[in-house]
């Protein structure tokens, strides 16, 4: 194999004829101004919501500052007091009572996944700006209602999706709509890692007390059940408020893929998983999914929590092929109907920031989220299928036009 040769991305464009990329998505909403102030309110403050508190009150990334938590909100007291006092904010039980401040410009939903869709429309009907955990919703049906409700109220949504904030995605975006790979033929997708134990089976509280949670606050939308401890601490084992490995695994990589593809919605889905390993969870350990695209893209989807031994993530094309590694990714330029080996283009990426300081700028000075809803409302509607696919053992066809699972069809 002869050795890649480093070419400059934009060398490489210009010898093979390709122009500039104009960027996609909806237009930009009217901007704040660049020096105001964001007032934020978060809901949920477990570990994830901590994480982004303390990344907005101690980090030094200079794109978040400005950004003032006011209000904090979560089901159970322990945890509300700590991010209370964490962001010297106003301590919230309710998650309405929040989206009534008038100091709260945007808010952080950090809650279960079963409640993503109904905060993020109940926050945006009030006014407020959304940055959301992914996924953008559990059912492929609300996914289509949180987006409907940005366009219409014209608040900024952005979902937290931290691969989009990669910038190779947007590299290898400019490459594909310049026809530097041809005709898209299949991708795969790839998370894998290993535990002695579930990663889900979180520590439950030694003191915890039935009084110290508001257990209807926590439910919400999700069937009822009598409290039980096992079902808040480690939610993220139960259908009912999780999307399993799928939602948590891949929802991010295939939102990414989106990105560098263009966004579009399924017409076919099929999926597989079993708890191989952790038992003690109603989600499988382990998924494999197909997901089949109008334009005849096929992208195959795996995930697992119980081998760290996975496979590369690889776009490829009729003409050339993307490989991607660590923040880096390559084309693989075939040299067509000839015995030579292909040409090795690499992608240099540049420094794109995060997620959040994307969405506070957009906030500030306009512009379109880089995991928008036509980014994060596909890739929900595609997880969603899968883990329809998969819990129903059949094959899932969607029509994209009219928005409908069309038939199931029994896998065999």
């Amino acid at each position: 194999m002869t050795t890649p040769r480093r070419i400059d991305r934009r060398d490489f464009f210009r010898r093979s004829g390709f122009g500039s990329l104009a960027a996609l998505g909806a237009p930009a909403i009217g901007a704040a101004g660049a020096n105001a102030r964001v007032g934020i309110g978060v809901i949920g403050c477990g570990a994830r919501g901590t994480e982004l508190i303390k990344g907005l009150t101690e980090g030094d990334d200079k794109a978040t500052r400005g950004a003032e938590i006011v209000a904090v909100c979560d089901a159970y007291r322990p945890r509300l007091d700590a991010a209370a006092a964490a962001a010297k904010a106003k301590a919230v039980r309710r998650h309405r009572k929040l989206l009534r401040r008038a100091d709260v410009d945007a808010v952080i939903v950090a809650t279960p996944d079963h409640w993503h869709a109904q905060m993020a429309i109940e926050a945006m009907e009030a006014g407020k700006h959304v940055y959301l955990e992914p996924p953008l919703a559990l059912a492929w049906r609300d996914a289509f209602r949180v987006a409907a409700t940005a366009r219409r109220t014209g608040r900024l949504l952005q979902v937290g999706a931290v691969q989009c904030a990669e910038d190779k995605w947007w590299r290898v975006r400019d490459a594909i709509a310049q026809n530097a790979i041809g005709p898209l033929l299949w991708s795969q997708l790839c998370f894998a890692a290993n535990s002695r134990v579930s990663p889900w089976n979180r520590p439950i509280d030694a003191d915890f007390r039935p009084k110290k949670l508001d257990w209807k606050a926590f439910l919400g939308p999700a069937p009822f059940r009598t409290l039980d401890a096992e079902r808040f601490f480690r939610w993220q084992k139960f259908w009912e408020y999780s999307g399993g490995v799928a939602a948590r695994h891949l929802y991010g990589k295939l939102a990414a893929l989106l990105v560098a593809v263009g966004p579009a919605l399924p017409v076919r889905v099929s999926a597989m998983g079993a708890g191989k390993v952790f038992a003690d969870q109603e989600v499988p350990d382990s998924v494999h999914v197909i997901v089949q695209y109008p334009n005849d893209h096929t992208v195959v989807l795996i995930a697992t929590q119980a081998s760290s031994v996975g496979v590369g993530d690889v776009i490829r094309g009729h003409e050339g092929t993307v490989h991607f590694g660590g923040a880096d990714a390559r084309i693989a330029v075939q040299q067509l109907y000839q015995d030579k080996h292909p040409e090795q283009v690499h992608l240099r990426p540049r420094s794109r920031g995060s997620l959040m300081a994307n969405f506070l700028e957009c906030i500030r000075t306009g512009g379109t989220p880089d995991c928008g809803a036509d980014v994060a409302c596909p890739a929900a509607v595609a997880v969603d299928l899968a883990n329809l696919a998969l819990r129903s053992r059949e094959v899932v066809h969607f029509d994209p036009h009219d928005k409908t699972v069309t038939s199931q069809h029994p896998l065999g």
